[in-house]
């Protein structure tokens, strides 16, 4: 059963069977005594929704899909309201509490967690306000899913998606959100119209790209470092209803490169990815994953679609509806889910790669790499490009042809595999670094302060500055390791 608090007292939790009252200013200590109205006891704001303590609802917070890294707040919030965390983050300004918005949990190392801090579960906030021929206005704790859901309803769809839709917006809007549409129209960041954020000072604030510009472009893809996303107004098209789909399979890594390049730059596809999958005697192949989206009477050319093209392992092509081939991961991720491996540790491995390096990184890696390593999860392995990216903290290669290289790893239960892939993560990142890679911070890869100045490199006093102004009392998303020496 779920413990709730009402306004009385702050944080009513159990921490190692111990009820804890309220929270002493003081002490800087929480108030553990029995007695029904400890001295010192700060009260709460009043709520719309619920501050929850129970056993089930921290451990859940002190959780994400990695299952690597745990740790455990003091309490949870379940906002029925953008002002409750609006008010929350004001009282933890005032207390020294540090904060941080957890949306379906699909981070990989803790990054959405806050040690003996307060979680914001915005999975209570998922109302879609309208839906009109341009935009969707959104809470943050939408499913992108429930989203397409909605506007394929209405013939529309948002730009861009990421591969797996069961992630909330306000936790893809924080991080980037890379998907097979990214080489013509950029991340999902990059088609946001407008923001409501709750920045680190508990200051409720409208933002787009010409109002309040600054704090627009500083949140998405921030992080979580400088507010709070409650909503979002996202930019849509007119939706297709079919998708043509081309799996072209390589042995060759060269050509691979050199096919994905081609088509990356001229944009014959709607979509664009690529994996690199098991060869069937051993070693690994490559296949680049392309869609043709359209409506009939209008049909691709496939011809035209194909053309200077070398897959020398075969083609494949299939036909989906437009909902069905964005919704693809559904049925992988029931299966999952029902054989248990979906709860496994998943210590991911994500960087962008330039172009120019790409090659010679991925042989390197490949070289050294066995399924086993994987944990039979999928390796990702597709260009983008750069000059379709709008915000500053979503950081790149400084090329036009970026490559992002995934390592979705699965591992069982055992701390020292977990350990020893994590370790792997870090000597990849290395690597990739001194080639001038960047890493994706959903990835379970071990990073100091120093990595976070290296990462950002000339954005860094920008990000630094734009930190002291929105959350200056570093109140918020700790668990991405930033501003921790």
């Amino acid at each position: 059963m779920t413990t709730r608090l009402g306004r009385r007292h702050f944080l009513a939790g159990i921490v190692a069977g111990t009820a804890v009252l309220a929270f002493d200013p003081c002490k800087r200590s929480w108030i553990t005594t029995a007695h029904a109205d400890p001295p010192g006891g700060i009260d709460i704001p009043s709520l719309d929704g619920e501050l929850v303590v129970d056993t089930a609802s921290l451990a859940e917070a002190a959780d994400d899909f990695g299952h690597i890294v745990h740790r455990t707040p003091i309490a949870v919030l379940l906002p029925g309201s953008v002002h409750d965390i609006r008010k929350l983050v004001q009282f933890a300004n005032h207390h020294d509490i540090q904060v941080a918005m957890r949306g379906q949990g699909h981070s990989t190392f803790g990054q959405a967690q806050a040690e003996a801090g307060v979680i914001i579960d915005s999975r209570t906030l998922n109302t879609i306000h309208s839906v009109d021929a341009s935009s969707a206005v959104v809470d943050a704790g939408v499913r992108w899913l429930d989203l397409l859901t909605a506007t394929v309803a209405q013939g529309l769809t948002p730009r861009v998606l990421t591969d797996f839709l069961e992630l909330s917006v306000g936790g893809v809007l924080q991080v980037g959100g890379v998907g097979g549409h990214a080489h013509h129209v950029g991340f999902v960041v990059d088609n946001v119209d407008e923001l409501q954020v709750v920045t680190g000072e508990g200051h409720l604030q409208t933002c787009s790209p010409t109002h309040n510009a600054d704090l627009f472009n500083a949140v998405l893809g921030g992080l979580g470092q400088f507010g709070i996303i409650v909503s979002a107004t996202i930019r849509l098209v007119p939706a297709p209803t079919n998708a043509r789909v081309f799996q072209l399979s390589y042995t060759d890594l060269n050509q691979y490169v050199a096919d994905q390049n081609m088509v990356v730059m001229d944009g014959r596809f709607s979509y664009l990815e690529g994996q690199v999958v098991p060869a069937p005697n051993s070693g690994w192949m490559f296949m680049l994953e392309a869609s043709s989206y359209y409506t009939p009477p209008n049909m691709p050319d496939n011809t035209a679609l194909l053309s200077g093209l070398s897959p020398d392992a075969g083609t494949t092509i299939q036909e989906f509806t437009y909902f069905d081939w964005q919704n693809r991961l559904a049925p992988v991720v029931a299966f999952l889910r029902q054989i248990g491996v979906w709860s496994l540790p998943h210590p991911w491995f994500d960087v962008f790669m330039p172009g120019s390096q790409v090659v010679a990184y991925v042989s390197d890696v490949l070289a050294q790499l066995t399924v086993a390593d994987t944990g039979n999860g999928p390796i990702l392995f597709y260009p983008f490009r750069r000059s379709k990216l709008e915000r500053p903290f979503v950081t790149t290669p400084q090329e036009e042809i970026v490559y992002l290289f995934d390592i979705l790893r699965t591992a069982p239960p055992v701390p020292s595999v977990v350990n020893a892939m994590v370790a792997a993560n870090r000597t990849l990142f290395e690597q990739a670094r001194d080639l001038g890679g960047k890493r994706y911070p959903i990835s379970s890869i071990p990073f100091s302060q120093a990595d976070w100045i290296e990462h950002f490199g000339t954005q860094w006093p920008i990000f630094l500055l734009q930190k002291e102004h929105y959350d200056p009392g570093h109140v918020l998303t700790p668990g991405q390791g930033i501003f921790t020496p």
